[in-house]
């Protein structure tokens, strides 16, 4: 093989590093750009998730204290009863 040839090889497989490179750069900046646009959806996803368990918690804090109300009842009209068997009243 002639030095020509050589270098002629040498130069077509610059040409397809370039090639190879500007594709690499242009993979990286469609992947960033998709990054940007996966990351806003996740994040309104968290967003509307987080809304939502704030609305279910604040139900769920309506119910515990309705029970507490009612085991608080219960709890005085056991403790009512307990004291008109053993004649305390």
């Amino acid at each position: 093989m002639s030095q020509q040839e050589r270098l002629a090889v040498v130069e077509t497989t610059m040409v397809n590093m370039k090639q190879d490179i500007v594709e690499m750069k242009q993979d990286m900046k469609d992947l960033r750009h998709d990054m940007k646009h996966g990351m806003k959806h996740l994040s309104e996803e968290i967003r509307r998730l987080s809304d939502n368990m704030d609305k279910k918690f604040s139900i769920l804090e309506g119910r515990i204290w309705t029970h507490f109300v009612w085991l608080m009842s219960m709890i005085i009209g056991l403790a009512g009863l307990i004291a008109k068997t053993q004649h305390w009243i």
